[in-house]
């Protein structure tokens, strides 16, 4: 079965479904033979930001429960760069879910401690509402070295927090996408299938997948090598390049259908 990645923004804001909108849509895919693989939630900055907080992680709430719905019980998120400050549980506030921890209420720090505690207590509540409802919130991965966002998350005592698997942003950010396969072989629940060439001796850029300087044969079978099952899906910006995405992904996988945006 083929998939699509939506983006929970517009006209598929959660707060714009009714329960049988959601009906409606899940259907019509049926109908295609397609199904929902992820939703994206776009939350304009980093869960380690105080501005707007609360609103941006009742939007991911929202955004999760549509995911439950629709089918994929998958959200994925760009959630800011991890914090070097990583609080202790002992320095976390006992307050329920969305609550501001005690850590910033009842002690001044500095603006980096501020931001660490906040990305500490906003995934560790969105990871918690996750196993109630049987959903997972992925960190797209990016500016982070892989072993820092496996040895962040291990830190947390839930199952529903996990990693989309990005290459062309490892490698525009100087890491090595093949070892952050191995690295991350527990956490990753999605793959994202960008391509990335270098423009200048200085800076690498997004491109079209196939047009850039990544070895997508190897990537796949790094994947295959830890057992990844799940979709890879392809980002292009028009009709054209997403079709030639989908025709080179196809070739490397030996024919398999991968998942469109």
């Amino acid at each position: 079965m083929d998939g699509l990645e939506l983006e929970a923004a517009g006209e598929l804001l959660p707060q714009n479904l009714t329960a049988t909108g959601r009906r409606e849509i899940t259907h019509l895919l049926r109908s295609h033979d397609l199904a929902v693989t992820a939703l994206t939630c776009p939350i304009r900055r980093g869960l380690d930001q105080p501005q707007d907080l609360e609103p941006r992680l009742e939007q991911i709430r929202l955004t999760m429960a549509l995911a439950h719905d629709l089918g994929p019980r998958l959200v994925i998120i760009q959630a800011g760069q991890i914090p070097d400050f990583l609080p202790s549980p002992s320095e976390r506030g006992a307050g329920g879910e969305g609550a501001m921890p005690e850590i910033i209420t009842g002690i001044k720090l500095a603006p980096e401690d501020v931001r660490a505690a906040l990305m500490k207590e906003s995934l560790d509540a969105l990871g918690k509402h996750g196993d109630r409802i049987g959903v997972i919130v992925a960190l797209d991965t990016g500016v982070d070295a892989p072993e820092t966002v496996a040895a962040y998350l291990d830190r947390f005592d839930t199952g529903s927090l996990a990693v989309s698997y990005n290459p062309a942003n490892l490698v525009i950010s100087g890491h090595n996408p093949h070892d952050a396969v191995r690295t991350l072989r527990h956490r990753i629940v999605h793959v994202h299938a960008e391509d990335a060439r270098r423009i200048s001796p200085n800076r690498m850029a997004t491109v079209p997948l196939g047009h850039g300087d990544l070895d997508w044969l190897t990537l796949l079978a790094d994947l295959d090598e830890i057992a990844y099952r799940g979709f890879s899906t392809i980002k292009a910006d028009d009709g054209a390049n997403l079709a030639a995405g989908v025709a080179f992904l196809r070739r490397v996988m030996g024919g398999s259908t991968p998942n469109q945006k």
